[in-house]
């Protein structure tokens, strides 16, 4: 198919091309305020075991 609408959001890899997409952005401040981040996931992982690491996590969890 081939968009010929001008104003289109498709028009140049609008949709296509995730570099013309803003994004938002978060400081790390906000971001550790949130509950339940995957970052303070992680350093509760790694307060129960100092060796934990999401690789060896996600390799103990593959199914077989």
């Amino acid at each position: 198919m081939v968009d010929l609408d001008p104003a289109s959001l498709s028009r140049d890899g609008g949709l296509d091309d995730i570099s013309k997409v803003k994004k938002y952005v978060m400081s790390d401040e906000d971001y550790e305020r949130r509950p339940n981040t995957i970052r303070s996931w992680i350093k509760e992982q790694k307060k129960r075991n100092p060796e934990f690491t999401l690789k060896l996590h996600l390799k103990s969890h593959e199914r077989q």
